[in-house]
């Protein structure tokens, strides 16, 4: 198993985080992810589907999640 750090301070602790990959440690976060997307529709002033809001929030959330994470050797 891979240790990663999580760079992005939006994203919570910093870790070190154990996990295969840094997709797999992102799968991890979904359910985290789907919490702060519907937060951040709440608070919004949008007239799109909450549905196809969370799903893009979710995505774009993901890849900066990745983004932001760092191998530990």
């Amino acid at each position: 198993m891979k240790k990663y750090y999580n760079n992005d301070e939006r994203y919570g602790d910093c870790g070190p985080f154990g996990a295969e990959s840094r997709e797999a440690l992102a799968d991890e976060m979904e359910p985290t992810l789907r919490e702060w997307a519907i937060d951040e529709y709440h608070q919004s002033d949008t007239d799109i589907d909450m549905d196809q809001f969370v799903t893009k929030a979710i995505a774009e959330m993901r890849t900066e999640f990745i983004s932001g994470l760092e191998e530990v050797e």
